[in-house]
């Protein structure tokens, strides 16, 4: 199978998935269109490096703080958004659709939507069967839905309950899309298929639940190796982190606590990736708290580095998601977050708990797992 991926230049998750299908179906096999210069990382004199089509250097790892300056982008990327390939890339100009025996869409960002209008432009016989992945952090779906050659539609979050502080969660999220599409205004295509025309909500034909993931990169956990009891990074980009942040810093004082907490404005880059990685490994419990949308890298960063996740009881589809009181914490009103914390530390029940959730994201949440579960939807 041959596979065409359309994604946007900026960092995003379907980075993840796209490694996933190179790792499954070989690197000559899954094509990106445009031409992506982070999945064509390589070493240069120790340092990572990408760069564009015309030989230009876009991209330049920083070690000190495990990330990329990327100069498509304003922020420091993590290293892990890079793909190590120096391989040539193999289009010249527009993909011939005849190459291809799948289409996998990722967002409708920057000129996503401009290439799906020229490859929806094409006789329908020779359009090859079109997936889209939906991974706003939001809980709408787009228009793009109805078209008949998307043959599935894979959504990043699927309500299956009402979340706390539901009112914000709303007006937030309309404020979003609307500034979105005021940015777009003069692209019609988006704003056709990005009009709303339902609410992820339930179950809804030919759309399935896709949520985000992280690489395995060969981190080794050292469960004897903690230094804090609890950990909390994030930014204020919704009303419950503040609230979780200032709960912890209450029950670290008074039960004295060895903490680390952090909330920082927005959108702040405070503390360097690979300090905010170490802090998360050397924790015996570290919290995520749903931000401006529902489904965050942290909620699968902490299992990973061996560490136990503490978490709101999640309000979206996670198919095959840890298991309160095995593979993580869950806990549904931050009242009751000062006796569990309490709970798992004087027992060291969260050692248990960082390995099993370890276990379980290694066994079905890395990137080859997300393809696999992608394929299986679509039985190719």
């Amino acid at each position: 199978m041959k596979i065409l991926f359309i994604n946007s230049l900026e960092p995003n998750q379907g980075d993840f998935y796209f490694l996933g299908m190179k790792k499954l179906f070989g690197y000559k096999n899954v094509i990106e269109y445009p031409y992506k210069p982070l999945y064509h990382c390589y070493t240069s004199n120790g340092v990572l490096i990408a760069k564009d089509l015309q030989g230009n250097i876009i991209a330049k790892e920083n070690k000190e703080y495990g990330t990329m300056k990327y100069n498509l982008v304003k922020y420091p990327v993590p290293r892990i958004f890079c793909l190590l390939d120096s391989g040539k890339y193999q289009i010249q100009g527009f993909p011939d659709l005849a190459d291809y025996d799948l289409i996998i869409c990722n967002f409708l960002r920057e000129k996503t939507p401009l290439i799906l209008k020229r490859i929806l432009s094409y006789n329908s016989a020779d359009i090859p069967p079109i997936v889209f992945i939906d991974g706003e952090d939001d809980f709408y779906i787009r228009n793009l839905y109805r078209r008949k050659h998307i043959i599935k539609y894979f959504k990043r979050e699927i309500l299956t309950k009402l979340p706390e502080n539901w009112g914000w969660y709303l007006v937030n999220s309309v404020k979003r899309y609307f500034l979105k599409t005021m940015n777009n205004l003069s692209n019609p295509y988006y704003l056709d298929f990005n009009r709303i025309i339902y609410i992820a909500y339930g179950h809804l034909a030919k759309i399935n639940p896709l949520n985000l993931t992280i690489p395995d990169y060969g981190f080794r956990s050292n469960y004897n190796d903690k230094v804090y009891d609890i950990s909390f990074i994030a930014n204020a980009t919704s009303p419950l982190r503040a609230k979780i942040y200032y709960k912890l810093l209450e029950i670290s004082k008074r039960y004295r606590l060895k903490s680390f907490l952090y909330l920082g404005k927005e959108f702040s880059f405070g503390i360097p990736w690979i300090k905010y990685i170490e802090i998360i490994s050397k924790s015996k419990l570290s919290v995520s708290i749903p931000g401006g949308g529902f489904d965050t890298y942290r909620y699968w960063e902490i299992p990973y580095h061996g560490t136990a996740l503490v978490s709101w009881e999640p309000w979206i589809k996670i198919p095959d998601n840890f298991i309160n009181g095995e593979s993580a914490i869950f806990f549904r009103k931050i009242s009751e977050v000062e006796k569990i914390i309490l709970d798992y530390l004087k027992s060291d029940r969260w050692e248990v708990l960082a390995k099993n959730g370890r276990e379980h994201f290694l066994r079905s949440h890395t990137p080859e797992k997300r393809i696999h579960y992608i394929f299986s939807a679509l039985k190719i």
